[in-house]
């Protein structure tokens, strides 16, 4: 230890304090475990330098004085105020009621146990504290005079097994106890008598009461009452020279002095905090309904626990650092987000005389962690260390101080600021002998029926080893996330103990987690046009394929393939060749493609709707020399290739007519290219992925296996997108046909053929909503095969499709073009509604998904990280790939084979078995939608925003201004409507969203479009949509119309103290300064003036003038509808 400030901070930190005893000794308090021989020493060693500094500070530091009981109420503390307001304001939101059980073993006597209660009782003033509201203000009321009673419970007719279950009833029962605060004692106690000797005592407290250090005080000093009153004595405790009311009015006036500071640290600490969590969800929560409190926990061993304090004890860290480092790296490796907030409580008790009382004292702040720069876990745990310090250092701010001053985004059902929380408790829980009678506590029992955040982490260490429990909201998490987190702990910390200097992000979270399909399948053995080849033969005379121009059996289309071939072959065509392929949808089109297969070659197919300056570029990469195309397109090449071969110009038809109508005897193999596809590249400039035959065959078999549909397609996309395989080749492998439309005809084809016989269909989300919107509200009872791909699926976009077609099979496929076509897949079940997204399904056969961090770690079962793709469906690689490019087909640790790196985020969703149920697509590691730290789901807005009668689609992305702001931008496609009816429209919209949507997840720009332009590939083309420009002007003031909206605004002029004249109708109470405490004030005048039922819970949902104003009338409105139905009902009654 270098200095004696050194040594304070360790001392702190360890919850080690120090005190200047009657005669000036120094005092030491602690527990055994924490106060190590080597702090001893230091101790001992800075010794005089120690009764220097106390004898100092004792000078300074004003001892908490008795305040006289002269009134009938008094104010409550910080802390107080805060759960009160929560209790009553946000009753569905959370409940702080906390039950604790103790397993009796020996003779219990209830009447010495009431006794026991009461001395406590009468002993601390917070056991006899009422909490009621005067003027809009929350005040206690202590009482002086109290009788407290158990409530018994004899369940000795009960077998055991029976008694087994009407303990867990009674504990989910004590778990949801609701106290009325100002009509009774914030403390209840059930004792079930299970035999003569054997019983279950549980304790249900408020926490507005007290706080856990105050719970194990409470514990003590009732074995201490026990005990003596049991032997016929009164109970001998030192007098308490104050209570918990004489530190609520003086830490009023200490935090006069000290806010001011501390709220700087605050803000400085957190602005470059996330607002929310990103651990893998179910689902954002929002009202009562969405909230399901569940609980599971997990011992570790002696060796476990031993292992961290050694680890602790030479890091300098207590175990609650050590345990809250661990658990926000658990956190932040599970996320995949580097940075981490998680709240805990501090016990807030600075002075000595605090020690002894019960009473809420414990203020919750925000622990911050970073580990962006991938620390080794040693450095990690000293940051983690000073953050503790620097905390406990700024504890004094109430927590609602903070989160006022920051004015963190808010979501209605989730708590601000961070919605994970952790706690710790070193062997303090009540376990004592009282002669005959044993007292031990049952772990596992700590649930509530409310979940008051997302999670919540606790740990504990004692003699049986280390405890974790988690307490968390179903309905967010799922609880197979929560016992994988479990399970992945004890690897976790293996690892930090076997080697405590390794980097975070790479430390072992159980191994590599491979997830792939339970099924097999044999490699193809044949290429391509080798498997036609044998179709032809199955079925010769069968239709291949249609088109506007005619049709071809298999036939035809073998042997005038054929033809071509040989005639390639004599312009020198062989294994290795790169033939171009540019046509507009044409019968030609599958005769060109099979036979560059026949020749030997590979095809590369080009969009002919491409600029020609890109097509050529592309040419040019490849170094082609011959392109097949139509005589409408050939001037395109022309003096660019030595060969344009037109396949509808009639001289060659002709001289095609002499070349041989047999298969080309060209030696091939599975390992050749069978084509070479462009696909955008980060440079800008577009790189071909070299596909060999096998690769594409095995993804064919697949579709046959896993989605069985049709044999016969319509192929809808271009030939230059690799989704065109699946509509294109799999009919021509298993004697279907292949139709191709027109491009002015593929959306009245499709209606078409919907109507029709079954049919595989391929397309994109934006060809969904695009066709969707032509058919209308048609249905079709044919049973097809959509199978989806090409960019994220959402439940908005593929519901209308659905109901149009209530028996087809749709198929979500994910595959990028490097991993041929299609490599996961999700076969969608008509009810599924979870979530906004589409999962991706699971792995289809001997495909192998590895999901990876960005420092190259193996993400944990059940987490999020980037896909990682592995099987005998990858490309060859990229042709003159550049090294980074190549890099992307790389090798895993401990795995075989080679892998692609998809650059794509995805969480694996489990099963309660802890084998992956799912994979669920995040977005880009490089393009995923963030605004000021919050990770945006743009499904979710794109989906609310659709929700509106004349919006027809949405695209919502972040769009930079002139100044480089970034800003969330929503596209509207509508009707061509006047401007002014579409500010109607936008005001209606902004309207609805506020009330859905938190403010960082709507959209500041809305521009209206009548279409959204589209890639070739049926993306949405983001490089022509209209810049922010186009946006619809929002400026205008919108003053009050009705009395209620006067009523309201006058309300919050006075309240906020802002002239009334300055707030309209979209005004937000937050954004204008208001807080939660406020918020009590304008309830109270709400009540006052305008309606006195309202419900307060919509006081936070409804936080514009225009719609608390709505909700007002609304609740009005129907109270007035119960009044007459209950005005009718009683005269239904007087008549009868």
């Amino acid at each position: 230890m270098s200095n004696l400030t050194d040594l304070f901070r360790t001392l702190s930190e360890k919850s080690v304090r120090l005190a200047l005893g009657e005669q000036g000794e120094l005092v030491v308090r602690s527990n055994k475990q924490t106060l190590t021989p080597e702090l001893v020493a230091q101790i001992k060693q800075f010794k005089p330098d120690i009764l220097a500094k106390l004898s100092e500070e004792s000078q300074r530091v004003n001892s908490i004085p008795q305040q006289p009981r002269n009134q009938f109420n008094y104010p409550l503390s910080a802390t107080q105020r805060r759960l009160w307001f929560i209790e009553k304001y946000q009753s569905f939101a959370a409940n702080y009621a906390t039950t604790a059980a103790l397993k009796l073993t020996g003779p219990f006597d209830v009447s010495v146990a009431n006794q026991a209660f009461n001395y406590l009782v009468n002993r601390h003033e917070p056991l006899r504290t009422r909490f009621i509201e005067e003027a809009g203000e929350p005040r206690q009321v202590i009482d002086t005079e109290v009788s407290f009673a158990i409530a018994e419970h004899d369940l000795r007719h009960f077998s055991g097994a029976e008694q087994d279950v009407v303990v867990q009833e009674h504990l989910n029962e004590a778990a949801k106890t609701r106290f009325d605060l100002e009509n009774e004692l914030m403390l209840k106690v059930v004792f079930l008598r299970l035999s003569e000797n054997q019983g279950v005592l549980i304790s249900i407290i408020h926490h507005i009461t007290m706080d856990a250090w105050s719970m194990n005080l409470f514990s003590q000093e009732f074995v201490q009452a026990y005990e003596a009153y049991a032997n016929q004595v009164e109970p001998r405790m030192p007098e308490l020279p104050i209570q918990y009311l004489d530190y609520t009015l003086f830490h009023q006036s200490l935090l006069e002095r000290a806010a001011p500071k501390q709220l700087t640290y605050w803000l400085n600490k957190l602005k470059s905090a996330p607002a929310f969590h990103s651990l893998p969800v179910v689902n954002f929560v929002g009202n009562e309904t969405d909230n399901e409190c569940a609980y599971e926990y997990r011992w570790y061993s002696k060796e476990t626990a031993a292992g961290l304090k050694a680890l602790a004890g030479r890091s300098g860290v207590s175990m609650f650092v050590m345990m809250h480092a661990i658990m926000s790296l658990m956190v932040a490796r599970y996320s995949n987000q580097d940075k981490v907030l998680v709240g805990t409580t501090f016990t807030n008790r600075q002075q000595d005389e605090l020690m002894s009382l019960i009473g809420f004292f414990a203020n919750t702040v925000a622990l911050y962690s970073d580990i962006s720069d991938n620390p080794e876990f040693q450095v990690y745990l000293e940051r983690m260390r000073k953050t503790y310090i620097e905390a406990n250092a700024n504890q004094d701010v109430p927590f609602d101080a903070v989160v006022d001053e920051l004015n963190p985004p808010r979501r209605a059902g989730r708590s601000p600021l961070f919605q994970i929380i952790f706690e710790y408790e070193q062997a303090e829980q009540l376990e004592a002998q009282m002669n005959e009678l044993h007292l031990e506590p049952m772990y596992g029992d700590k649930q509530h029926v409310h979940a008051n955040f997302d999670l919540t982490m606790r740990a504990e260490t004692s003699e049986r080893g280390l405890y974790v429990g988690f307490e968390y909201n179903a309905k967010v998490i799922e609880t197979a996330t929560i016992n994988a987190m479990l399970a992945t702990l004890e690897p976790l910390i293996a690892a930090i103990l076997n080697d405590p200097k390794c980097a975070v992000k790479s430390l072992d979270m159980g191994g590599v987690n491979v997830i792939s399909s339970e099924r097999q399948i044999a490699l193809p053995q044949q290429c391509l046009h080798q498997r036609f080849e044998q179709q032809v033969l199955n079925t010769p005379q069968s239709t291949a394929v249609v088109c506007d121009q005619g049709s071809f059996s298999y036939a035809e289309l073998n042997e005038r393939a054929n033809q071509l071939a040989h005639c390639l072959r004599a312009l020198g065509v062989g294994p290795g060749s790169a033939l171009g392929v540019c046509m507009l949808p044409d019968i030609d089109l599958p005769l060109a493609i099979l036979s560059i297969l026949k020749a030997g070659g590979r095809y590369i197919p080009f969009d002919a709707k491409l600029p020609q300056a890109r097509i050529l570029a592309m040419a040019e990469d490849a170094q082609l020399t011959i392109m097949l195309t139509q005589q409408s397109l050939a001037e395109l090449f022309e003096g660019q290739l030595n060969v344009v071969l037109s396949l509808d110009e009639s001289g060659l038809q002709s001289a095609l007519q002499g070349y041989s109508t047999q298969n080309p005897a060209v030696s091939c193999s599975t390992t050749d290219l069978a084509y070479q596809i462009y696909t955008s590249g980060s440079s800008g400039q577009p790189k071909g992925v070299l596909v060999e035959h096998g690769s594409v065959v095995h993804y064919l078999d697949q579709v046959a296996l896993h989605y069985q549909p049709p044999l016969n397609s319509i192929v809808t996309t271009s030939i230059g997108f690799d989704a065109t395989v699946t509509s294109f080749w799999y009919p021509l492998l298993n004697g279907g046909s292949c139709e191709f439309p027109t491009e002015d005809s593929v959306t009245e084809q499709i209606r078409h053929h919907l109507a029709g016989a079954p049919k595989l269909f391929k397309l994109t989300p934006a060809h969904l909503e695009i066709f969707s919107k032509a058919t209308k509200k048609a249905q079709f009872d044919a049973a097809h095969c959509i199978v989806i791909g090409g960019e994220s699926l959402t439940n908005q976009v593929l519901a209308p499709w659905q109901a149009m077609l209530p028996n087809a099979v749709f198929v979500n496929e994910y595959g990028p073009t490097e991993a041929t076509v299609g490599c996961i897949s999700h076969c969608i079940t008509p009810a599924e509604k979870t979530g906004h997204t589409i999962d991706i399904g699971l792995p289809l056969a001997n495909v192998e998904a590895v999901l990876v961090n960005d420092c190259g770690a193996y993400v944990p079962n059940g987490g999020i990280g980037e896909l990682y793709i592995g099987g005998p469906g990858l490309a060859k690689g990229y042709l003159h790939g550049s090294p980074e490019q190549n890099e992307r087909f790389t090798k895993l640790p401990g795995l075989s084979g080679r892998f692609y790196k998809t650059g794509d985020m995805v969480c694996q969703k489990l099963n309660l078995d802890g084998n992956t149920r799912t994979l669920e697509f995040i977005g880009r590691v490089d393009e995923q939608v963030k605004l000021r730290g919050f990770r945006i789901e743009v499904a979710e807005i794109n989906a609310l925003i659709c929700t509106h009668e004349a919006v027809e689609l949405s695209y919502t992305c972040v769009l930079n201004s002139e100044n480089n702001e970034a800003r969330l931008t929503s596209y509207l496609v509508t009707e061509a409507l006047p401007e002014a009816e579409l500010r109607e429209v936008l005001f209606s919209l902004k309207a609805s969203l506020r009330q859905q949507l938190p403010d960082y997840m709507q959209p500041v720009d809305y521009i209206f479009v009548t279409e959204l332009p589209l890639t070739v590939n049926g993306k949405v083309d983001v490089a022509a949509l209209p810049g922010a420009e186009k946006a619809l002007a929002d400026s205008h003031f919108r003053a009050p119309k009705t009395e209620v909206e006067k009523t309201v605004i006058e309300i919050w002029s006075e309240v906020l103290g802002i002239p009334a004249d300055r707030i309209g109708l979209d005004d937000n109470f937050f954004s204008l300064g208001g807080h939660s405490l406020l918020v009590v004030k304008v309830l109270a005048t709400i009540r006052e003036k305008i309606y006195a039922d309202f419900n307060p819970t919509q006081l936070f949902d409804r936080l514009t003038v225009a719609d608390l104003a709505t909700a007002l009338n609304a609740a009005m409105a129907q109270n007035s509808v119960a009044q007459a139905l209950s005005t009718v009902k009683e005269a239904e009654e007087l008549e009868w």
